[in-house]
């Protein structure tokens, strides 16, 4: 269970919330673990609804959803959108 959602009120929060990002690091984590890591914390950290990360396709032609957080239901959305290059 994560705490309570607490928007950051100074510059001084925001360095603490990346500092503590920082210690908990992610030596010995599975990729997809470490990056569902980053975009909930992300969300958190600044108070953003949603945080995506995107990627080019093994082929370098497609930019492909890798993982999507929502804030508010504190849940990871399965990403199935690709944007194909024109």
């Amino acid at each position: 269970m994560l705490p309570p959602f607490r928007p950051l009120s100074s510059s001084i929060d925001l360095q603490g919330a990346f500092a503590q990002l920082s210690k908990r690091g992610f030596a010995g984590h599975h990729l997809d673990e470490t990056l569902r890591q980053l975009t909930a914390t992300t969300s958190r950290i600044l108070n953003i609804e949603r945080v995506s990360l995107w990627g080019l396709s093994a082929q370098g032609e497609n930019l492909e959803c890798i993982n999507l957080y929502e804030l508010s239901r504190d849940r990871h959305i399965p990403c199935a959108v690709t944007i194909e290059s024109s």
